[in-house]
């Protein structure tokens, strides 16, 4: 029953049924219009308000290390779950002809693209913990540019409470380096997005950060 025949019954009951109004059994029907016309509010609110899936996760008690090598850089994702399974130790570092360069605590990322020059290197995620969305960084581990799921709002293609923050397109994330040498910046990074369109980084991201922005608090 929806609600312009609810209201109709309505005035039908009060006007035309030629009962009194103080009566108990009009008063029972006005009562059970009301409480239909709640329930039918309360399940239009619901279904206008967006779900977040739940999320359960828990990480191995132990160390892991995810390595990424390009020529004489090694990059490697530090997983710690010895200490606390739910909420581990995440950590980056960078390593230059052996040598630790650097090394950045709450970082993590499934996606590691280099430049040409090998001077620069892109991190992207797709995941809520720790919340690294976007990482540029060099191969003296100087981070230029990072991005947290935390602030800034992508335009994600799926997000659950925590953990899901799909945002690029994972399997064939095609990540370009606009100049041939890119030591100096990171203008010119573009990559595929969840939804298959060809994006510029910077513009991603500083789009993700206004949205934040717009959003009550």
């Amino acid at each position: 029953m929806n609600f312009l025949a609810i209201q109709c019954l309505e005035q039908y009951v009060t006007h035309n049924a030629g009962m009194d109004p103080s009566s108990n059994s009009q008063m029972t029907l006005k009562l059970r219009i009301r409480d239909q016309k709640s329930a039918l509010t309360l399940a239009f609110l619901l279904a206008l308000t967006p779900i977040a899936k739940a999320d359960s996760w828990s990480y191995p008690a132990t160390r892991a290390e995810k390595i990424f090598t390009f020529g004489k850089t090694k990059i490697v994702m530090v997983t710690d779950g010895t200490a606390d399974r739910r909420n581990p130790e995440f950590t980056m570092q960078v390593f230059k002809d052996g040598e630790l360069q650097a090394q950045v605590r709450n970082l993590s990322f499934e996606t590691v693209a280099a430049s040409p020059d090998g001077h620069l290197f892109v991190g992207l995620s797709n995941r809520g913990i720790p919340g690294s969305a976007v990482v540029v960084f060099t191969d003296r581990g100087a981070v230029t540019m990072l991005a947290s799921h935390r602030i800034a709002q992508f335009d994600y293609c799926d997000k659950s409470v925590s953990i899901v923050r799909k945002w690029y397109n994972e399997d064939d994330p095609q990540i370009r380096f606009g100049d041939e040498n890119t030591k100096a910046g990171t203008s010119g990074i573009t990559l595929r997005d969840c939804r298959g369109q060809t994006v510029d980084l910077s513009d991603a991201v500083l789009k993700a950060y206004a949205t934040a922005e717009r959003k009550p608090r």
